[in-house]
């Protein structure tokens, strides 16, 4: 997506069929509607993605986590 909307990103996620969202930041209506759709969100996740994935994986992601600095690479805008 060239430049996504929050309504654009939550309509891919239902039609990827996205079971599980990891994200810094997501808004209430946005939560509630992937929510209804079945969607199990994590967020509020401080952290690099790799890290955020692993644990994730792991079964031990939950939302708030706060993740220890590591060296795999972060993603920045």
């Amino acid at each position: 997506m060239e430049r996504p909307s929050d309504e654009g990103l939550c309509q891919m996620i239902v039609e990827e069929n996205i079971t599980d969202l990891i994200c810094g930041g997501i808004e209430e209506l946005h939560f509630n509607f992937l929510e209804w759709k079945k969607v199990a969100i994590r967020d509020a996740i401080i952290g690099g993605w790799q890290d955020a994935l692993q644990l994730f994986l792991a079964g031990t992601l939950q939302s708030g986590d706060i993740l220890p600095i590591s060296t795999n690479n972060h993603l920045t805008l």
